[in-house]
């Protein structure tokens, strides 16, 4: 430790390259989107407890909650160009959310997911996956394939129904989303009769897995 003086008094000064490892650089590590997700989910409202699925989303490097059916609808994982034209309903771009569902009174994840890539896998793509998932919410899952309408927008999307009513899961977002008066929803034997749903974003059949999809461009 040095020392000088200042007014007639001997002032110190700590020398920190001394000290023990005083060298060694310290680098605080950044949350994840899962961390900072399940921070979020703490501050739930009372209103907000009500609901049987709630969504926490990613925009602007902050992380929100959500769970009225139109926010839920127009969230997207990719750009709004590739959901539908710029003339439409704007949509809220975001590149990461988690999906939880209440139990016990508390809000527990279900799935997380990130911008959707070229050809990766998604468990809200894959019926048997989702089936799986969504029985641990529920003791009935029928899912549906088929195109969903709400007010100035539409979606690809599954229908699910079980004992506590019908959900649709929009294939732009995969949140949970409770049915509603002005949703009409149309079956779709397959896939292909889903064409111009999206602007840009498009969807396969896998390959390897029956009922199982992919993205293919967005």
């Amino acid at each position: 430790m040095d020392s000088f003086y200042y007014n007639g008094q001997i002032m110190r000064v700590l020398d920190m390259d001394a000290e023990r490892d005083s060298g060694r650089a310290y680098i605080e590590r950044s949350p994840t989107f899962a961390e900072k997700a399940l921070e979020e989910i703490t501050e739930c409202t009372y209103e907000e407890k009500q609901h049987k699925f709630l969504t926490v989303f990613s925009e602007s490097c902050l992380t929100w909650r959500a769970t009225n059916p139109e926010d839920l609808m127009r969230l997207t994982l990719v750009g709004q160009s590739y959901v539908c034209s710029k003339h439409q309903k704007r949509l809220t771009q975001s590149n990461a959310l988690m999906v939880f569902y209440r139990k016990n009174g508390k809000f527990v994840p279900l799935y997380e997911l990130h911008h959707l890539q070229t050809k990766k896998h998604y468990v809200f793509l894959s019926r048997d996956e989702l089936t799986q998932k969504l029985g641990e919410v529920f003791n009935r899952v029928k899912l549906t394939l088929g195109v969903l309408h709400s007010p100035k927008l539409r979606s690809i999307a599954w229908s699910v129904e079980t004992e506590e009513g019908t959900f649709y899961i929009p294939w732009h977002n995969g949140c949970i989303i409770p049915a509603q008066a002005y949703h009409v929803f149309e079956e779709k034997k397959k896939l292909e009769e889903t064409k111009g749903t999206y602007s840009l974003l498009r969807f396969a059949p896998s390959p390897s897995f029956a009922d199982s999809y992919y993205v293919l461009c967005c």
